[in-house]
């Protein structure tokens, strides 16, 4: 038997009072994100890059210090739609979680935790040899002599994401960008004697948050960059699902949602949404519509009984019939005959396939081939009576004489998709007799 996952919910008042309270709120205003997977950017190009002295390669970036060695910088490129950034009124740079932040080495050999700083400054020569994976001459020296536009420390462990707020340089380089390219370089600073480093690879994006004035002004004291609720006021930043959307403007904050869908419109999010009043959101109820907290699915096809109009499926095989068969074993080859009727036990119609099989064959005869499966639909206690011709081949030193042999049903439904049938009645089984001769 199938079972769904259950998980505990508040009651649906509660729930109500949350969404309401987030709509008298008023619009939402929403940072403009941008990432460095942006498809505008080169086409059929990676849009980041890391770029060190030695090598380089497109689809990654990585940012590495080592005391006595030239440090490794990288170039993040966004692409600016025409608009956003005339507008904008802060800006936030953040390193993504699923990055690796690590000491390459210590001469200790011991692991402990580091303060880094990285910093991020103007790059004024054009990146695309660096987007195409090939190391730009002149790029690092671009690099460290670019207008600073802003930096910050973090510990290797205690913070895997880093927010990095642009300086008014910064801004203003963004604001210039205007439907171009935003270009950002970034190196690494360490207060340790030992080399560092953090690589985001593949599938892991850089973004660009950037805020309006009308984003800044929700009523409480937090960034817009960081707010998780632009449109709220809510200064303790709440989030109890931790889906990165604060419990003030959550359309479900005890259910981890953060595409925030809410289907109807009602305010109450679809990951808590409870249509049937049966304590179980509809993301998890097998039947939505109709209470059924026990969650049955006799037919284990995700849909409940209670709304499932073919919760069980039952298909007999009866009147199994095998044919009395001669075969010479000069010739060596012949047909058994299966026939049996196919009986649905249902009160509505069911589709199925039928075969048939032998057992019991004389030593040094096989079968050499199953028939064609014969398949149909069966009216609501309907029955559909099927053939089968088995061909049966035999070795000259088979034994000659009288044999028992044992044909066999085989029913399914189909297309099978995965429903569970009582099949306790579709084996049935009966003798015939193969007669062997020279």
């Amino acid at each position: 038997m199938k079972t769904s996952k259950r998980i505990p919910t508040p009651a649906a008042a509660t729930l109500k009072l949350a969404a309401l309270a987030a709509l008298a709120a008023g619009p939402a205003h929403a940072a403009t994100v941008l990432t460095t997977s942006d498809a505008q950017l080169v086409a059929g190009q990676p849009d980041t890059a890391t770029v060190t002295p030695d090598w380089s390669t497109p689809g990654q970036f990585a940012v590495s210090v080592e005391p006595g060695y030239s440090e490794s910088r990288s170039v993040l490129r966004f692409a600016v739609p025409e608009g956003v950034a005339a507008d904008a009124a802060s800006a936030t740079l953040k390193l993504p979680l699923g990055c690796i932040y690590e000491n390459w080495y210590r001469p200790d050999g011991g692991d402990a935790d580091g303060i880094l700083t990285v910093h991020a400054s103007e790059v004024s020569l054009d990146p695309a040899g660096a987007i195409r994976g090939e190391v730009v001459p002149g790029l690092f020296d671009d690099l460290a002599d670019g207008l600073p536009f802003g930096s910050a420390s973090f510990s290797q462990y205690g913070e895997p994401q880093i927010a990095l707020p642009l300086t008014a340089d910064g801004l203003a380089g963004l604001q210039a960008a205007q439907a171009g390219h935003f270009s950002v370089g970034l190196s690494l600073e360490s207060e340790a004697s030992w080399a560092y480093a953090f690589e985001c690879m593949w599938g892991v994006d850089a973004q660009l948050v950037i805020c309006s004035a009308a984003d800044e002004n929700d009523g409480d004291a937090v960034s817009c960059e960081v707010d998780n609720c632009a449109s709220v006021a809510n200064d303790d930043q709440a989030d109890s699902d931790w889906d990165g959307v604060g419990d003030a403007c959550d359309v479900c904050p005890q259910s981890y949602d953060p595409d925030q869908k809410d289907t109807n419109g009602d305010g109450m999010g679809d990951a808590c949404q409870d249509t049937d009043l049966d304590g179980l959101v509809d993301s998890y109820d097998n039947c939505p519509t109709r209470p059924n907290p026990d969650q049955a699915d006799g037919d284990a096809d995700g849909q409940g009984d209670a709304c499932d109009l073919t919760p069980t499926h039952d298909l007999a095989a009866l009147r199994l019939v095998v044919s009395k068969t001669t075969i010479s074993l000069a010739q060596g080859t012949g047909l058994v005959n299966v026939k049996y009727d196919v009986k649905n036990l249902r009160n509505y119609p069911e589709s199925f396939t039928a075969n048939a099989t032998l057992e019991g064959l004389p030593a040094n005869c096989g079968i050499t081939g199953y028939p064609t499966a014969i398949s149909g639909v069966l009216p609501a206690r309907g029955k559909q009576t099927v053939s089968f011709s088995i061909p049966v081949t035999c070795g000259l030193n088979a034994p000659r004489g009288l044999s028992t042999v044992t044909g066999v049903s085989l029913i399914d439904l189909d297309p099978v998709n995965g429903y569970e049938m009582d099949q306790a009645n579709n084996y049935v089984r009966a003798n015939g007799t193969l007669r062997l001769t020279r």
